[in-house]
Order: C-alpha cells, then structure tokens, then sequence
C-alpha cells in the first residue's frame, strides 16, 4: 500500500521499499498516464512509458500527437518508445469504429480502446455486451 512506498511500519506496511509486490517478472511496470491538459500531457511526454490520449481520430487529433512527439523528443527519449492509445467511444455509430480505427493507425497510435464510459449503460453487462462487436477483427 502507500506506507509501503513511503517506508511504514505496521500491520498494513508490506516491505519498504515501494513498488508493486509481488513484482512484475519482466522487470519495471510501464506506466501509462491520461491527460488532455498541455502541462500534463507534456510530463507524461517526458515520464511516461505512454499516454491515454482523448484526441478525435481527425487533423486536431493528429496535431495533437505530433506536439507530443515533439514533447517527447525535447525531453530526449525516443517517440518510438512511448505509446499513445487512441479511444473509440462505444456511443459513437459501431459503422465507423472500422474508419476511426484505420485513422488512429495512420496516426501511429499504439494501441487502442474502446471507451464505454457516458454511453448511457445502466448495469455491467451492458458495458460487456457493447464490447462484443468491438472483438471482431478490425482492418490493418
């Protein structure tokens, strides 16, 4: 917990030395970060191994990646090594998650999500139901 990271003592204090325990067998997490505010998204471009972008699949949304780029290379690091998830809006007409889809590629996002969230679901299953037509293979 959080005495952990900062070198508790006590009966909820595991280890001393923070982190996640157990740790991660391939070595540091990755640490992904959302932002859409300026200063924020440009920490994330020089801390964060990616970002959970709100950009729209459109040229203000690419702008809004290639400043990042640019972010992340002032910052020293490589563009290449730093993710950026593009988010499809499960209220949006399913017809177009294919052309969004296609559109976050071009952008060079790295991965991609599928947001269920103010989409009007009332109950768990309904989130789960709406990610079923999003499993079917999408192009590229």
């Amino acid at each position: 917990g959080a005495g952990a990271a900062a070198g508790a003592t006590g009966p909820r204090a595991r280890g001393g030395r923070g982190g996640r325990h157990p740790r991660a067998a391939q070595g540091p997490v990755p640490l992904g970060v959302g932002a859409d505010g300026g200063g924020a998204v440009r920490r994330i471009a020089g801390l964060g191994d990616g970002w959970f972008s709100n950009v729209m699949p459109d040229d203000e949304g690419r702008a809004q990646v290639d400043r990042f780029r640019e972010w992340v290379r002032e910052a020293g690091r490589d563009p290449a090594q730093v993710g950026i998830e593009g988010r499809i809006r499960s209220r949006w007409d399913a017809d177009t998650w294919p052309r969004a889809a296609e559109a976050f590629a071009a952008m060079g996002m790295t991965d991609l999500e599928l947001d269920t969230m103010r989409a009007g679901y009332r109950a768990l299953e309904d989130h789960r139901d709406a990610l079923r037509p999003f499993h079917e293979p999408l192009p590229g």
